[in-house]
């Protein structure tokens, strides 16, 4: 793999440890101020505030949110062209990130992916996974989230059929989560997948019937499982977590502005 993604989980807030922000002006030698248009923070102004962890992902692994947890690399890491600079690849094998997830009542996951194709030896890759949340492929190019409880019992949402993402073509995909307490009895809209830019026909396949998981007493793994059973076969760049849940419109206007 080369050197150069998760979407606020209860929140799957990741970023790495840096200590600091990232510059979101450049100021040209003439005096004009250059502002980066691609940047979340620019993108979404009203909600920058609620940036929690954003990784650019251009060759290093600096973060540029407000928190300053560490994410680890498990084996080699890689880089690859990216919709943005850079992005990390995983290739599959077994290669992820882990991370120290805190909790939320609402927030919303941004993310570009290029899957290669199916994971060695698995149907199923897994984008995201922590002791609360679970982001995969189902094993057919259909998004899922999934909401893990304190009783064993699992929310699970989906894509409809026809609602697939290409191998081997960068997506764009947000998901949004309201666990605002008590849980509504139908938890169908709990939960809205995007893709490109737009609202996913989404199923509930089962849902919770006890409060979600503490999701800070173990680390969360990006690209694998956190038993490393199913890893990604992809690349991921620009990856967003927001401790608050955006807007359609929010997150047309990310993808409009990162789009390729």
């Amino acid at each position: 793999m080369k050197q150069n993604v998760c979407v606020a989980f209860i929140a799957l807030i990741l970023i790495l440890s840096t200590g600091c922000k990232k510059d979101l002006s450049l100021t040209l030698s003439g005096g004009e101020e250059f502002i980066d248009s691609t940047n979340l923070e620019n993108i979404v102004p009203e909600a920058a505030t609620s940036l929690m962890n954003y990784f650019r992902l251009n060759s290093d692994l600096m973060e540029s949110g407000l928190n300053s947890i560490d994410l680890t690399l498990v084996g080699t890491l890689d880089f690859t062209p990216g919709v943005l600079g850079d992005a990390v690849e995983f290739n599959g094998d077994g290669d992820h990130l882990k991370f120290q997830p805190t909790n939320s009542t609402h927030f919303t996951f941004v993310a570009w992916i290029n899957l290669y194709g199916p994971a060695p030896g698995a149907t199923t890759q897994y984008l995201l996974e922590s002791r609360a949340f679970r982001i995969h492929d189902r094993g057919a190019r259909r998004l899922q989230f999934e909401l893990l409880a304190t009783d064993g019992s699992v929310a699970r949402w989906k894509t409809s059929a026809a609602e697939t993402f290409p191998y081997n073509e960068w997506t764009f995909i947000a998901v949004t989560v309201d666990l605002t307490t008590p849980y509504p009895a139908d938890q169908t809209t709990m939960t809205k997948l995007y893709m490109n830019g737009i609202p996913c026909t989404v199923t509930l396949e089962t849902s919770v019937t006890a409060l979600a998981r503490d999701n800070t007493t173990a680390l969360g793994a990006i690209g694998n499982t956190m038993a490393q059973n199913r890893p990604t076969n992809g690349a991921f760049d620009e990856i967003g977590i927001f401790n608050t849940l955006l807007t359609d419109a929010q997150i047309l206007a990310i993808y409009n502005a990162q789009k390729p």
